[in-house]
């Protein structure tokens, strides 16, 4: 899908952007560290409990991995009712997905303890704190199951449970699809987890994917991957129920994260290459207005690598991707 006159002069704006930004100090120069996964791959989320315990993420084998700090290896945290771990454990292919389970987003309900999953074909599901296998809470919306859920965020302070819907025409292993063809199929869903409430937010999206709350919950951050932008949707306040454009990015926009100063790391596939020798674009720094405050780029990352997110924990910068073998990690960021 051509970028609109609007979106061209963005990209502009952020490719001189980037050249600016090779020569400042404050983009990582450390190695990239990998902690490899064990078969599988496409760590596409990332996460950390309460403890600081983790990182846990989901994998193409229907898996959510926990890394175990002490014994440095990965353990199996939680998986979906149906998989099979004969036929699944350690599988790449995506011919097995529907059947294993493709778990993308995952967020925790700080309070209560409860992980929730996103997965591609399985649905809405929770696990408790301790892990094990999965309850399926919400599998459709509006009459409709889904086809390819994607992102995930929690409302800490009400429990409330936000996701996407990418497509629902393609399914997960089809994905390129969604784009190709222009699909605008996708849509914003709440869960309320008390009185199980389903509700569809918003609907005819093209490519919903990346989803992150405000740091005083009053919208939703939505990355439109097809689109090359990041919406923002207001859920309270004078302009509830608005969708408006909240920011541009130079590829393709996946999982939004908020660090701890409310600003929003938007991880970016397949990023724009500013120069040969200055790296590729893994991710974008927006503060609460849409500024951009900082974009990461790196010549260890190839173009090629489709990375799904970017997180700030603990001191350092995580990298999550769809296609690799390992979780990646930039330290003392």
């Amino acid at each position: 899908m051509a970028p609109s006159n609007t979106q061209f002069l963005q990209l502009l704006f952020m490719a001189i952007f980037v050249l600016l930004a090779n020569s400042d100090p404050s983009l990582p120069q450390q190695p990239y560290r990998h902690i490899p996964l064990d078969g599988a791959i496409g760590p596409e989320s990332i996460l950390f409990d309460n403890f600081g315990d983790g990182p846990y993420t989901g994998t193409s084998d229907g898996r959510v991995m926990k890394w175990n700090r002490a014994t440095q290896k990965w353990d199996e945290f939680a998986t979906q009712p149906q998989r099979d771990g004969v036929l699944c454990d350690g599988s790449r292919d995506p011919d097995f997905e529907a059947e294993c389970g493709r778990p993308l987003g995952l967020q925790l309900n700080r309070v209560t303890g409860e992980f929730y999953i996103v997965d591609a074909y399985h649905g809405l599901l929770v696990v408790g704190p301790r892990g094990g296998m999965a309850t399926p809470v919400v599998t459709s919306a509006e009459g409709r199951p889904f086809i390819f859920l994607d992102g995930v965020d929690v409302d800490q302070a009400t429990g409330m449970v936000y996701f996407t819907e990418a497509s629902g025409v393609y399914t997960r292993k089809d994905h390129e699809l969604v784009s190709a063809n222009g699909d605008r199929t996708g849509r914003i869903i709440s869960y309320n987890p008390w009185t199980r409430e389903v509700r569809v937010l918003l609907g005819n999206l093209p490519f919903p994917n990346g989803v992150a709350l405000s740091r005083d919950g009053s919208f939703l951050l939505v990355s439109e991957t097809s689109a090359l932008r990041v919406m923002r949707y207001w859920l309270r306040g004078p302009r509830s129920g608005d969708y408006e454009v909240f920011a541009f990015v130079p590829g393709f926009p996946d999982n939004i994260k908020m660090n701890s100063r409310g600003e929003f790391w938007v991880a970016v596939a397949h990023g724009l290459v500013s120069d040969p020798d200055a790296g590729t674009v893994v991710g974008v720094k927006l503060n609460e207005d849409g500024a951009v405050l900082q974009v990461l780029v790196d010549k260890q990352i190839e173009g090629t690598v489709s990375v799904s997110e970017v997180q700030e924990s603990n001191g350092a910068i995580w990298i999550g991707s769809v296609d690799q073998p390992f979780v990646g990690i930039y330290i003392n960021f």
